[in-house]
Formats: C-alpha cells, structure tokens, sequence
C-alpha cells in the first residue's frame, strides 16, 4: 500500500508540474528584444560558467565588460552578437521574468543567462 501511495504521489507530481516550455521562458521577438536590452547594462553567464558583461547600444554598437566592442542586431526572432574580430553569434531570446533571459542558439533548450540592470 505504501508502495502505491509514493507512486501515486510522483504521478500526480509529474503531470501538474511545470511544463518544459514553462521552464524555457516565452520567446520575445523584434522590438521586445530591443526595449529588453538596448542601453542597459548586461551581465551574463554562459552555460560553461563564464561571465561577461556588455551595454548594447540603441545605435547597434556594443561595448563589453572587457573594454571590447562589436556591433548588434536583431533579425525577426533572433539576436545577433558581433564582437569586433570575431563571428556574429545569433540566437533566440528568452524572457525568464524579472530582467533575466536566456540567449539561446539554434536547436538548443538552454542558454546563456543575462541579467539586465
């Protein structure tokens, strides 16, 4: 009886849990992405655990952490990071709730966190 008491109780807890999608954000899109992170300090951390930080500029330009720059922009639902000398790194943009997100590449469910002040 116990047996099935503690199966039942992860049953239940399985199907009323939180949904994957409820646990990979809502997907934002064109202007969302913009007003969510154009001129506001940036912190994030990737999913190997490094931090960076940057302000994406209004004006497409970007200035990291690290005294680095590049260039922005945003392509329907995708997000695109172009460090000066490097590749453009695109993505979709996830709002997490409370000015966090999560920057993901395509055909991933995870991403690197930000953090918008």
């Amino acid at each position: 009886m116990r047996k099935a008491a503690v199966l039942l109780t992860v049953s239940i807890g399985l199907l009323t849990g939180p949904s994957l999608a409820d646990e990979a954000g809502k997907l934002i899109a064109g202007d969302a992405i913009v007003q969510a992170l154009a001129d506001h300090a940036v912190n994030a951390v990737t999913l190997k655990g490094k931090k960076w930080s940057a302000v994406f500029k209004s004006d497409g330009t970007v200035e990291y952490g690290n005294g680095g720059k590049g260039t922005w922009r945003v392509d329907g639902e995708k997000f695109c990071d172009h460090p000066s000398g490097d590749q453009e790194y695109c993505g979709n943009i996830l709002s997490m709730g409370d000015s966090k997100y999560q920057w993901v590449k395509p055909g991933a469910t995870k991403g690197t966190e930000l953090t918008v002040e």
